[in-house]
């Protein structure tokens, strides 16, 4: 298993999922590398919400689905 954290790239998000995805292969040192599973996260929305940065938004629940 490998992990890592790459800094997000805010023009092309998916520009870090490809460098992830190039550096598992160029760091096994196999050639023929086979990726079973990949997981990717990010926490573009958490922060954009922390540092109230983005579009105003509400969130509307009905009773006893308000968390």
């Amino acid at each position: 298993m490998t992990t890592f954290k790459i800094p997000t790239t805010l023009q092309d998000q998916s520009e870090v999922l490809v460098t992830g995805i190039k550096r598992i292969v160029l760091n096994s040192g196999r050639e023929g590398v086979c990726l079973r599973l990949i997981i990717h996260g990010t926490t573009i929305a958490t922060n954009a919400m922390l540092q109230r940065k983005g579009a105003k938004v509400a969130l509307l629940a009905t009773k006893g689905f308000e968390g």
